[in-house]
């Protein structure tokens, strides 16, 4: 030897494991609002690891096993960071992982929320919207499929709900309601014939009804001259012309316009037999 030595040094040298970022979500699409559950499945060494979650928002979570509600349609990436207490980390991240769908928005009017049993026909017209069908469901049972409908209801006084329910093409739906009133309107009861010949037995031609609230006839004999006209209901034609001669016996047409107690104006027609 040439006479040289060294010191040997020795020292322990510690490898720590490294973890492994792994996760999944319970649910990757669906509709507005969606909340969505992830499940942490990372292999750790030590059971204190530091998780950081980013839902691709800008929102992040430093729970192991966190949810997160999507109030916005779009499509998200999400990540996984986890690092062990001496700083060995992994990343696992998703792209497009989260497809959350739009929802659509029910609405359609109608032009009257309230009608007669006279005319009990109703118009709907939709205004929904990121809708691709609808249709409608009636309290009476039955179902109208379209955006834009006419419904008859029944010849019965009550309450009717309109139920609207909407879907796109993605499956997300939705629904609103409105409802109906349908009344009886008014009543009017009018004789087929009537004899004024003075026997005290139908001598007056005299509509009535219920639930008038104005009332006015006009009476018209085979050549369409006016023979009769009236604002009051209680007093009736007694066969007599503006000269208070006796009408010819025969047909007589009548046109009566009235208002009923809702303001709702109606017309009525029809031919009245005069006997003696």
């Amino acid at each position: 030897d040439s006479g040289c030595f060294s010191n040997l040094f020795m020292s322990n040298v510690q490898v720590y494991d490294e973890p492994n970022a792994n996760f999944e979500a319970e649910v990757s699409w669906g509709c507005v609002p969606l909340k969505v559950n992830y499940i942490n499945m990372s292999s750790a060494p030590s059971s204190q690891m530091n998780y950081t979650w980013n839902f691709g928002i800008g929102n992040t979570s430093s729970s192991s096993s966190p949810s997160y509600n999507y109030e916005n349609a779009g499509v998200y990436s999400v990540s996984l960071s986890v690092e062990t207490p001496q700083g060995c980390s992994d990343m696992l991240s998703m792209d497009s992982l989260v497809h959350v769908f739009p929802m659509p928005t029910p609405g359609f009017l109608v032009d009257r929320y309230e009608a007669t049993i006279l005319d009990p026909t109703i118009t709907f017209t939709s205004n929904a919207y990121n809708a691709d069908s609808a249709w409608y469901v009636i309290s009476t049972g039955d179902t109208l499929y379209g955006f834009n409908q006419n419904h008859t209801f029944p010849d019965s006084a009550g309450v009717y709900s309109i139920m609207q329910y909407v879907t796109n093409d993605y499956a997300c739906s939705d629904s609103t309601d409105r409802s109906i009133t349908i009344t009886t309107g008014y009543k009017i009861f009018i004789p087929t014939n009537f004899s004024p010949n003075g026997d005290d037995l139908n001598e007056f031609f005299k509509p009535f009804g219920e639930g008038i609230k104005s009332y006015y006839i006009i009476i018209f004999n085979r050549w369409g001259q006016q023979v009769y006209a009236s604002y009051d209901s209680e007093n009736g034609w007694d066969g007599k012309d503006y000269s208070g001669n006796k009408a010819l016996p025969g047909e007589y047409f009548y046109r009566i316009n009235l208002v009923d107690e809702r303001n709702y104006s109606q017309q009525v027609e029809g031919v009245i037999s005069l006997m003696y």
